[in-house]
């Protein structure tokens, strides 16, 4: 039985209410419930039981906020083989932390002016492939299309990276994780910006999922994408690796509709 549930049962027997209460000053009956402690009749708690619950702990995903409650599931977190994975979001074991029921510190000093400099051609190919996705959902196909042929236009004149690697792409991830995020959400809190904090937290939950898909690419090698399938969320960028797209995104909450199947490129 449930620790609230064992309490609810023992204090009812121990104090039973004042109205059923009869011949007894102040409404209590005498009997079983109101015996004294050392008493026959006294129930006392179960110290044991307290101590087990007090002692277990909740993790969470930082990717899609799932809580393992180790009393819940009567099963210790560090009992799980290495293996194991988020049951929402597939986020790996190794990405969850204990919650103190606090929310997610924040470190990093405000981002400092950068001097104003020309954005290269991929990077322009970004915000406007951006843009594109954002007219997009908002129902404007003409000035989807627009986008969409800026960002293919400056894609083409960006350059193709000699060195390109899973390994270089991962690092680039950390570094944004470990201090592009943090410097992000310092600025955007001391702006007052709630708008930038909330695409921050996608963001960063995005970038955490991905890191991981890529730490376990380079591990597993091919073997990793054998005979699955790899989903993306057109609203968020959730990649989701399994055979079906799960009912809803677990970082921004859209419909599995919202997935769209990644067709792998066949080498020339």
């Amino acid at each position: 039985m449930p620790l609230p549930a064992v309490y609810a049962v023992r204090r009812k027997a121990a104090y039973p209410h004042p109205r059923k209460a009869r011949g007894f000053p102040g409404g209590m009956a005498a009997g079983r419930g109101d015996a004294a402690p050392g008493a026959p009749g006294f129930m006392k708690p179960d110290i044991h039981r307290i101590g087990e619950r007090s002692s277990a702990m909740k993790f969470v995903c930082p990717v899609c906020g799932y809580v393992f409650d180790e009393a819940q599931e009567k099963a210790a977190f560090s009992s799980l083989p290495e293996t194991w994975q988020c049951p929402i979001c597939k986020a790996p074991k190794s990405l969850f932390t204990p919650q103190n029921g606090e929310g997610p510190a924040v470190s990093g000093e405000p981002a400092q002016a950068e001097e104003l400099r020309p954005l290269t051609p991929g990077e322009l190919a970004a915000v406007f492939s951006n843009l594109a996705r954002g007219c997009e959902k908002q129902y404007h196909p003409e000035e989807e299309a627009c986008f969409q042929e800026l960002a293919a236009y400056f894609a083409g004149l960006a350059p193709q990276e000699p060195d390109a690697s899973v390994a270089q792409l991962l690092a680039l991830f950390q570094e944004d994780l470990a201090q592009g995020y943090p410097a992000y959400q310092a600025a955007a809190q001391a702006a007052g910006d709630r708008g930038s904090q909330r695409v921050r937290v996608w963001g960063e939950k995005v970038t955490t999922m991905v890191r991981s898909l890529l730490e376990q690419y380079l591990r597993q090698g091919e073997d990793f994408l054998k005979n699955t399938q790899v989903w993306v969320c057109t609203v968020c960028g959730f990649v989701y690796v399994g055979d079906v797209p799960p009912e809803l995104c677990p970082v921004c909450k859209v419909p599995a509709w919202k997935f769209e199947k990644v067709e792998g490129r066949k080498a020339l």
